[in-house]
């Protein structure tokens, strides 16, 4: 398995545990709570924005754990592979993936206000749920590209 293979699999890895535990979280929270209008909408607010801090301070303590479990068990012989052309464009085709997950989610969740008069509450959780599912489409798409070419 190459580098680029297994630091996708670790962000998958930790994609999966970090988001699906905090996505359960705030959504048992808000089935649990009750709020008028605008405490609703600050609340998804809030979740939405504290998702992304706590999705990059993950990925970072993740990623320094992976790279020195890496060391330990290369016995400090840790090959730097270089980006070239074709790591470029996996990595762009599983952006471009994640990148249309969650714009259709997006556009999802404004046709749901517009034509079906949806609450703001269920398009915050469309986009949230989008986003979860746009980055974990497009790690899966980074992971199939360099395993079965382009």
């Amino acid at each position: 398995m190459s580098q680029h293979q297994k630091e996708n699999l670790v962000s998958l890895i930790s994609t999966l545990t970090a988001s699906t535990f905090y996505i359960i979280y705030v959504f048992n929270r808000y089935f649990a709570s009750e709020f008028t209008s605008g405490e609703e909408l600050k609340y998804w607010a809030s979740a939405i924005l504290l998702i992304i801090p706590i999705r990059i301070a993950i990925q970072i303590i993740v990623y320094i754990g992976f790279k020195i479990t890496e060391g330990i068990f290369a016995n400090g012989k840790i090959v730097d592979e270089v980006k070239d052309e074709r790591d470029n464009l996996i990595e762009l085709k599983g952006d471009r993936f994640s990148t249309n997950i969650f714009v259709f989610g997006f556009i999802f969740a404004m046709i749901g206000i517009v034509f079906f008069e949806s609450s703001l509450s269920a398009m915050f959780a469309i986009i949230l749920v989008s986003g979860y599912f746009g980055e974990l489409f497009g790690i899966f798409a980074k992971i199939y590209f360099y395993k079965k070419g382009i």
